[in-house]
């Protein structure tokens, strides 16, 4: 494929299909493989996708986070085609991660080097929510972001606490 012009930034992986991954490439936008890594499929078009997500309720709705001032995207046939989500509510359009809440599909996190945003309808719209981060990853029992460490928050991003802050700072 095109792993020996680019780089993984982030991978994604279907629950219970330890076959299907989705890879983040730098500038090629969205990888898959459904065979464990034998071939895979470019999906989308030449962005850099540096986060990407699967619903977990339905995997063949996928979400990715570009940067580069490429916003946010989701695609509900497997990366065939792809529709850049409305920006209502967004600070900005640089984003470096998107999480799906797995226990609500329709609970969208997306961060970068702005504020974090949440979206309760499926990224029609958006908040900015009390979770600093580069990074988010949606687990039970909280919502978890990293820039100067670790932080969690046990409220969907009302209010969080940082559990693992960077060695010095």
């Amino acid at each position: 494929l095109v792993f020996d012009q680019s780089y993984v930034f982030t991978i994604a992986l279907e629950p219970g299909n330890p076959a299907r991954v989705i890879a983040g490439l730098n500038g090629f936008g969205v990888a898959i493989t459904d065979d464990g890594g034998a071939t895979w499929e470019l999906e989308g078009p030449p962005w850099i996708a540096r986060g990407v997500a699967l619903d977990p309720s339905n995997p063949s709705i996928l979400y990715a986070a570009s940067e580069a001032a490429q916003g946010l995207y989701r695609t509900s046939d497997d990366g065939v085609t792809w529709q850049r989500l409305p920006v209502t509510g967004l600070t900005n359009d640089v984003f470096w991660d998107i999480a799906v809440d797995p226990s609500d599909s329709n609970t969208l996190y997306a961060s970068g080097w702005a504020p974090t945003h949440k979206s309760t309808d499926g990224g029609l719209t958006w908040t900015v929510i009390n979770l600093g981060g580069i990074r988010v990853k949606v687990a039970p029992g909280g919502v978890y972001g990293f820039r100067s460490g670790l932080v969690r928050s046990t409220d969907g991003g009302a209010t969080s606490q940082s559990i693992a802050p960077l060695a010095g700072g």
